[in-house]
């Protein structure tokens, strides 16, 4: 007997066993369960069905196939409206708007996903987020699964609970094994791919996005095409089943220049014919820069979780021990919770250079500038060797300030770094969209001077200040520093209210964080 049904979201049938129908129904996609003896096709291949019916006649045909194959030709209504609040209060500007509804109309295409291309800041994990509780709402059955770095999986937990979606969350490092249930796959720094199956990282990624259970992909990242190098762009083609990369060498031959030298037996460093690639992939790639986005507020503030590994977490760890140690032993003497705090500052700043020039390098590579503030003239020194550009501090000579501002201003250096005290006040450095501060000052006024060095009255863009975060200590003070609001991720209101005569500063509570900070970090008392 013939037969298609519908079950959760598979399409599963049956037939007489026949090697021709075997064969076409092989080459549709289709995969044989043994334990049950059916075929099924995942509900995204709703096309199919209809090529899989003309194979022969007389199928029995479930009220509910007939119904998907309605809907598969109409286009499926999701019936949410994109005007409503979120669960958390929040609403989605109109670039974030079209960006889902691009992903949904993707998420039904050929490709089954596409790449969303936004710019740092601009709401790539909301907008993956929102598409898939839409998705999920017309397949419940359906597994959220995305994979991103390990140091933004607090971040992916806190949007999804914001949006009210259960997703579950793996690593690049330890991705998951292919379910052996439909799933919608999502990939934070999909670019993090770029070496495809050259690394055990990017064969298991592709993979996940290749896999028959695999609905949908959405694949996130801010440079797509990293360096400018098409070669970067192929894993995740490949991971879309774009048809430009079935014949890959083709694609690095024409993309990617690529040829044989004495160093390497095929180089695909190069890169050729950019404008016809961007013709040819345009249709799954969905890319805004803010300066097209005009709905942004003036002010975005950012918080982001610093990854630190290696040696400069062993540095880190070592630093915090002694100035606990420190601050035993110097417990009883004025000012000793201002030497602990300054202490466990200075070595989380320190920690977290190599997060802020891995940044400061992505927004670079999307040719914007960047200002970075520090409270600490080693982390300056330390950026400046790293990324180079414009160095501000106390030493630099009065009359050679404006001279690097002005250099800046005109764009003959992307990078401007300064300590806030030297360049926190009087100058301006409205070139830059960005400002990365790697710590905060303990007083909320002179936070926002050095956010307000690119946030000027008449500036004709947004502003994003990323405020960098690690351990308890940035917690703690940038917990304050905002009133402790409910959302500190992502505050939207670019007001000056929003910090303003908050009575909040770290300054005022000194030893009460002091005490706290022992408490957390020491909680028996141990060193």
């Amino acid at each position: 007997m013939k037969q298609i049904t519908l079950e959760g979201s598979n399409v599963i049938f049956s037939f007489p066993f026949s090697w021709d129908t075997k064969e076409e129904v092989k080459r549709l996609g289709a995969r044989f369960n043994s334990a049950r003896k059916v075929w099924y096709l995942p509900m995204n291949k709703a096309d199919r069905i209809e090529d899989l019916l003309s194979i022969d006649k007389d199928w029995n045909v479930d009220d509910k196939v007939a119904k998907l194959l309605r809907s598969a030709s109409e286009g499926l209504d999701f019936h949410y409206c994109l005007d409503e609040r979120l669960p958390d209060g929040r609403l989605l500007y109109a670039h974030q708007k079209e960006a889902v509804q691009w992903a949904l109309s993707m998420l039904q295409s050929r490709y089954k996903g596409g790449i969303l291309a936004l710019d740092m800041g601009l709401g790539k994990t909301l907008v993956a987020l929102v598409t898939a509780k839409i998705y999920s709402q017309a397949f419940p059955e359906v597994k959220i699964l995305v994979i991103c770095p390990a140091f933004l999986n607090k971040n992916w937990w806190k949007e999804a609970n914001g949006v009210g979606i259960n997703v579950e969350i793996y690593s690049w490092q330890k991705q998951p094994e292919v379910p052996s249930v439909s799933y919608l796959l999502i990939v934070d720094e999909a670019h993090y791919a770029q070496s495809g199956k050259k690394t055990q990282r990017g064969k298991h990624f592709l993979n996940l996005c290749q896999s028959a259970y695999c609905l949908g992909k959405l694949l996130l990242t801010g440079t797509p095409m990293k360096n400018g190098r098409p070669a970067n762009l192929l894993p995740l083609l490949q991971a879309i089943d774009h048809p430009i990369v079935e014949n890959r060498r083709y694609y690095e031959e024409r993309y990617c220049a690529a040829k044989r030298t004495k160093y390497c037996a095929w180089d695909t460093s190069g890169a050729s014919n950019l404008d016809e690639l961007h013709r040819n992939v345009k249709d799954a790639l969905f890319r805004r820069t803010k300066k097209e986005c005009l709905d942004l507020p003036p002010k975005i503030r950012i918080m982001v979780t610093a990854e630190v590994t290696g040696q400069a977490l062993d540095v880190y760890n070592r630093a915090k021990q002694q100035a606990i140690l420190n601050y035993y032993e110097n417990s009883y003497a004025n000012g000793a919770p201002l030497v602990l705090m300054t202490a466990l500052r200075k070595a989380a700043s320190r920690a977290k250079v190599q997060h802020a020039v891995t940044m400061a390098t992505e927004l670079l590579e999307q040719e914007q500038q960047v200002v970075i503030f520090t409270e600490f003239l080693e982390t300056a020194k330390e950026l400046h060797q790293a990324l180079g550009g414009c160095l501000l501090t106390g030493k630099t000579p009065v009359n050679q300030r404006q001279d690097l501002v002005d250099r800046f201003q005109a764009g003959q250096e992307r990078v401007f770094i300064s300590i806030s005290g030297a360049g926190g006040v009087g100058i301006t450095l409205t070139a830059s969209q960005n400002v990365i501060l790697v710590d905060r000052a303990l007083t909320s006024g002179d936070v926002i001077q050095c956010e307000d060095r690119c946030h000027r009255i008449g500036t004709p863009t947004s502003v994003t200040c990323y405020w960098i975060q690690y351990d308890v200590i940035d917690e703690r003070i940038d917990n304050l520093l905002t009133r402790k609001q409910s959302r500190i991720d992502l505050v939207l209101e670019g007001k000056r209210r929003t910090l303003r005569n908050t009575g909040g500063d770290p300054l005022d509570y000194i030893d009460e964080i002091a005490a706290d900070l022992i408490r957390e970090m020491d909680p028996q008392n141990q060193l």
